[in-house]
């Protein structure tokens, strides 16, 4: 069987990435060693890192106006989800301007609400990135075969929905279509929420407590090294589902305090049983 990237039949004259950070300088690299797209233009408002995207092969093209987006296939917004509204209305208001427009924002809900009334956009999010920073990283992000869920509303053409899919098809990435709240929902139990939980767990190390760190602390807070102005970003965007989540946490948290309490060993072990098992379940996926 072919790969999804070779099967999908996505390309385009030029391919724009607004926000050549991790995300933005991964999709960029990828589509170029797919051959997606003759051009790959970086928008930002960084010139200094734009250039060294570019020196760095990342992007074919660096730039700061939107104006240079004119007759652009697909532009493809990779900012913080509280800036992509606003990202994508310049970008509408471009003559010209892109003729698709995607985003990938982690939280959904919000963006899809904001922007209904455009047909040109339809929200995505490629499950994939870390906690690191910087298009320097970008050949870190590992696309093939993960997740990408597209989250279109009844204002998208079909044709343009499958543009979409087919684009992150091209990448490697397997497509999902979820509305923006089943979406939202998901990754709070399956991003947001974990992420609070690690900055919660770290923040409760101590000064000199690093010593005595192992493995199970460090793959358990590795998440918390994530950038803070963007995870207060997603958590607030989708913070009734983390809310939501972070109930059910407390609630399962009582439960084992509960069997601590009352030294409940058969009741703890269940706990961990259960626990232990939906783990195990991951590894048929990873």
């Amino acid at each position: 069987m072919k790969p999804a990237s070779e099967t999908a039949g996505f390309h385009c004259e030029a391919l724009a990435i607004v926000g050549v950070g991790l995300i933005g300088g991964a999709i960029a690299l990828k589509a170029k060693q797919n051959k997606l797209a003759r051009r790959v233009i970086g928008l930002g408002r960084d010139a200094s890192r734009l250039t060294s995207a570019r020196r760095a092969g990342v992007i074919d093209e660096a730039a700061t106006d939107p104006d240079v987006l004119r007759a652009v296939d697909l532009a493809v917004v990779c900012t913080p989800v509280d800036r992509i509204v606003d990202d994508v209305r310049t970008l509408i208001g471009v003559p010209d301007g892109p003729r698709l427009i995607t985003d990938v924002g982690s939280t959904k809900g919000a963006i899809c609400e904001s922007l209904q009334n455009v047909s040109r956009f339809i929200g995505s999010h490629p499950i994939a990135g870390s906690e690191k920073r910087g298009f320097e990283h970008a050949h870190e992000v590992q696309f093939d075969g993960r997740m990408c869920a597209v989250t279109p509303t009844e204002l998208n053409s079909a044709e343009a929905i499958a543009r979409i899919e087919a684009f992150w098809r091209s990448l490697g990435m397997n497509v999902t279509r979820l509305s923006p709240q089943q979406h939202d929902a998901i990754l709070a139990r399956t991003s947001h929420f974990p992420h609070l939980a690690a900055y919660a767990l770290a923040g409760l190390l101590q000064p000199g407590d690093e010593a005595y760190v192992a493995g199970g602390f460090r793959d358990t807070t590795r998440i918390a090294a994530s950038d803070a102005d963007l995870w207060t970003a997603i958590l607030m965007a989708n913070r009734d589902a983390v809310r939501e989540t972070l109930r059910r946490y407390q609630q399962a948290l009582t439960s084992l305090s509960r069997d601590l309490d009352d030294a409940d060993e058969c009741g703890l072990r269940s706990t961990l049983e259960s626990a232990r098992k939906n783990r195990l379940r991951l590894n048929e996926f990873s």
